[in-house]
């Protein structure tokens, strides 16, 4: 959690782009959740009560959402993408210079490779947990508390037998994520000590020229 806290601390320079996307995502969600009410309305008004012209206005009315909800979620994703690239362009250059203040001994023992990683793969991985899995996260959970309220509003009954599986669900997720995780992290220090190996064969290659030791 403190990483998650020291990454957000990056977003309040960009608060108004996020502010814009946060709103983009509401009207997104609107329109995305009226699109059900409009098509009860078309089969219960239109079709079983044989009312072309609510037919034709219903089904106008959804595709004019569809076009509606289409232009909110560009907005949503240029906001969140463009805050999301501004972010990770700061840490970028605050990574870099802070390599440039470290001592010569810290790089007596490490490798050039696992810091090419860190600054490239690494930081590209923040990037999308910031485009897609922090901004998934928001918009799943407003979608849920949503539909669970707009369910509850219907029918008591039915929307409680219908969330009978989310326990069993969040339980499947977290024993998902349990043993995804350290898989995940052994991934990245694998892909640092390929990157490591790859940058020393690779400068290596004029010394070995050098000394004409190819076939060693």
């Amino acid at each position: 959690m403190g990483e998650l806290t020291r990454l957000m601390r990056y977003t309040v320079r960009y608060w108004a782009w996020m502010l814009l996307g946060l709103a983009a995502m509401g009207g997104a969600l609107f329109t995305r959740l009226i699109v059900p009410r409009l098509t009860q309305r078309a089969i219960d008004v239109g079709i079983l009560g044989k009312d072309a012209g609510v037919l034709l206005a219903t089904v106008g009315l959804i595709l004019l959402m569809a076009l509606i909800g289409g232009l909110i979620r560009f907005a949503e994703r240029y906001s969140m993408e463009y805050m999301c690239q501004r972010v990770i362009y700061d840490l970028r250059n605050e990574l870099y210079s802070h390599l440039q203040q470290l001592s010569f001994s810290f790089y007596d023992d490490a490798h050039t490779g696992q810091l090419m990683s860190r600054v490239t793969a690494d930081v590209e991985t923040l990037r999308r947990f910031l485009a897609r899995g922090l901004i998934g996260l928001i918009e799943n959970l407003l979608m849920l508390v949503s539909v669970v309220v707009i369910l509850l509003r219907y029918h008591v009954g039915l929307a409680l037998a219908s969330l009978a599986m989310l326990p069993f669900l969040t339980y499947a997720v977290a024993q998902f994520a349990r043993k995804v995780r350290p898989a995940y992290r052994e991934i990245q220090v694998q892909v640092a000590s390929m990157t490591a190996v790859l940058q020393e064969n690779i400068t290596g290659v004029r010394v070995v020229r050098a000394f004409a030791r190819e076939d060693r």
